[in-house]
């Protein structure tokens, strides 16, 4: 749920309005729990929630009311317990009760990444929390105690054992009672990641182990990739080691048909199923997370995938994303697919497969039997065995369609998006509605838009100002503000409004 709610936070952040706004707070009932007396409200972390008024910053709780006052220039939510604010042109933490967590002279430090090795993006465990005192760093836990003293220009913590540490531009590896565990003698250095770090020393970037042994070197550079893959890059082309430095990835590959090595990153490269692809001499080759090729034919193009499949178009072939053949043969595999002229598979949910063929789709399980009579040009948003379909490209409307190739909803929408709690979204005329299972309209199809559901409630706009119907059709805040966020709490049931006028 907190991930959830980062991710929530993220597009709030970037869609901020314009033009300055006075907010309050409902709750899922639509009633004030605060007047319009904050320029700004956030979501709900640990039960408070970050609010700002007269450009500072406080905390507010479920109740509406200000726990903490804003007095503050800078805030943070709450994790743990504590959190980082600034008064003063000074950053501390204090706690729920609002007091200093550490003494004065304890301040908390915002890091800089000088000379640090962003194998993968850098973290602090919520129970630890970066300190400063007289311009060095250490780390202290949210009860106040200081478990690495502030001696060092910079500290990062690691969920391991072992945490990077840098003095006198050297870097190096200390355990959380200060002890050093591989001496500080790097000019760069990475946290650690699945028991494996990236190092520099003397010009030369190098892999250890929690133990300071070398496990790959001469390479220019690497991705601690899993817990048995490192890939680097070695005079421009790119392979890989397993943990204990054998080579698993002859150096032959780049990312792309360009040639590129360039982004060498985690993010960019990896699936949900932990799988990864490389580009050869006019062919993609398909890795898994443990360096090992899962498929040895040479596709043409890869495709994108979730969870446990995807499909290689060879212009012949069909594989999973593992290389299993979907069938016994590839003369059986090969037939198939010629008499189906098949241009492109997708899946869908992890169960089914849809298969376009010459303009139409057909919907076939795992084990490629059909199991939709009629064929539509279009088939999306797959959930809960119904779908969205169009009859025809050339056609004008969506319509849903189950697994048994029942209509569910008619096809008489412009656009549609599948139930989320046995609730639709359609447009009709131009104009947004709701549809329920029983294929009817269940509000008045006279919203300019309506958003995606979370936790059963929907932003709705009319006449160009926002409002919240429920996944029953009730308009449970009327359409009369310039702005409405829907604030997710860390339980599954409980939501907050913050509106904007």
């Amino acid at each position: 749920m907190k991930q959830k709610l980062l991710i929530i936070l993220s597009f709030i952040l970037l869609s901020l309005p314009l033009f300055p706004l006075d907010y309050a707070l409902l709750n899922s009932e639509g009633k004030p729990v605060t007047d319009f007396s904050y320029s700004e409200i956030y979501p709900f972390f640990e039960d408070l929630a970050l609010c700002k008024r007269n450009n500072l910053y406080g905390y507010i709780d479920k109740q509406g009311k200000e726990v903490i006052p804003c007095e503050y220039t800078y805030g943070e939510f709450f994790q743990n317990g504590a959190t980082k604010v600034c008064k003063g042109n000074e950053f501390y933490y204090i706690n729920k009760e609002n007091t200093p967590i550490f003494k004065k002279e304890i301040k908390a430090y915002t890091p800089k990444t000088g000379n640090v090795i962003e194998v993968f993006k850098p973290y602090t465990p919520s129970n630890l929390l970066l300190i400063e005192k007289d311009n060095l760093c250490g780390l202290g836990d949210t009860e106040g105690t200081t478990i690495i003293p502030c001696e060092y220009n910079r500290v990062i913590s690691n969920r391991g054992d072992l945490f990077l540490v840098s003095k006198n531009n050297l870097f190096g590896y200390v355990d959380r009672y200060n002890r050093v565990a591989i001496p500080l003698s790097f000019q760069r250095a990475s946290e650690f990641k699945d028991g494996m770090a990236c190092v520099t020393k003397k010009g030369k970037t190098f892999v250890i182990n929690e133990r300071g042994e070398t496990v790959a070197k001469g390479c220019e550079r690497y991705l601690i990739y899993s817990s048995n893959l490192i890939l680097g890059i070695k005079k421009g082309k790119i392979g890989g080691f397993n943990r204990e430095g054998k080579q698993i990835i002859a150096f032959e590959y780049s990312q792309n048909p360009s040639g590129e090595v360039k982004s060498l990153k985690y993010d960019t490269m990896t699936k949900e199923n932990g799988c990864f692809i490389l580009y050869k001499n006019g062919s993609w080759f398909l890795f898994n997370k443990e360096g090992v090729g899962v498929n040895n034919i040479k596709a043409t193009d890869i495709s994108e995938w979730e969870k446990e499949y995807t499909v290689a178009f060879t212009g012949v072939y069909v594989v999973d994303a593992f290389g299993r053949m979907e069938f016994k043969s590839k003369k059986e595999a090969k037939k198939y697919v010629d008499d189906l002229k098949v241009k492109s598979i997708t899946d869908l949910e992890n169960k089914y497969d849809i298969i376009k063929q010459e303009g139409t789709s057909i919907l076939l399980d795992r084990n490629w039997k059909e199991i939709i009579p009629q064929k539509y040009e279009l088939i999306k948003d797959f959930k809960d065995n119904v779908y969205v379909a169009k009859k025809k490209f050339s056609d004008e409307f969506y319509g849903m369609v189950d697994i048994g190739g029942e209509c569910v909803v008619s096809f008489d929408y412009e656009e549609l998006t599948n139930f989320y709690d046995n609730v639709a979204i359609g447009k009709s005329e131009g104009k947004y509605g709701l549809i329920n299972r029983e294929n009817e309209r269940i509000t008045p199809f006279d919203y300019d838009y309506i958003d995606n559901f979370i936790l059963g409630f929907a932003k709705a706009k009319k006449n160009n100002k926002w409002g919240i119907i429920d996944n029953i059709g009730k308009e449970v805040i009327p359409c009369l503000y310039e702005d409405i966020k829907i604030y997710p709490t860390n339980s599954d049931t409980e939501i907050f409004f913050a509106i904007g006028k």
